[in-house]
C-alpha cells in the first residue's frame, strides 16, 4: 500500500499531469460488481526525458500518447463466509496482473496496447 500511495503523492505533485492518472492510481481501492481492486507499478519515477514528460512510472509524449511502466494491479472478489469461521466475512479469490508495458495513445491512432503481460491467481482453502 506505501508504494501506490508514493507513487500517486509523486503523480498528483506534479504539475501538467495528463487526465486519469490520479483516478488510475488512487490509494483507495475501486470497489465495483463485487471486487475491489488497486493499482501501482514496480516503478517509482522515470527521470531525464528529452521530450514530454514523466509522472511517476508515466511516460507522456505529446501527440502520442501515454506510456504505463511496470503497472500491477490486484483485484480481490468473490466476497463471503471465511472457512475457518463463518462468522467472519472475507475476499477469496486474488487476481494479480502485471503488465510490463501499457500504451494509451491519444494520436491520430488511438487506442490501448500492452506488452509484457502476466497474470496470476489464487483462491483461498477450500
Amino acid at each position: 500500500m506505501g508504494r501506490v500511495k508514493s507513487l500517486f503523492q509523486s503523480i498528483s505533485n506534479s504539475t501538467g499531469a495528463p487526465d486519469g492518472l490520479l483516478e488510475r492510481y488512487s490509494p483507495e481501492p475501486a470497489k465495483a460488481n463485487g471486487e475491489e481492486s488497486i493499482e501501482g507499478s514496480l516503478v517509482t519515477d522515470v527521470e531525464n526525458m528529452p521530450f514530454g514528460g514523466s509522472f511517476g512510472n508515466v511516460l507522456y509524449i505529446p501527440d502520442f500518447g501515454k506510456i504505463h511502466l511496470a503497472t500491477v494491479k490486484i483485484t480481490h472478489s468473490d466476497y463471503g463466509p471465511a472457512w475457518y469461521d463463518p462468522q467472519k466475512y472475507v475476499y477469496k479469490k486474488t487476481l494479480v496482473e502485471l503488465k510490463m508495458v501499457d500504451l494509451d495513445l491519444g494520436c491520430s491512432a488511438s487506442g490501448t496496447g500492452t506488452a509484457g503481460t502476466s497474470v496470476t491467481n489464487g483462491q483461498s482453502y477450500p
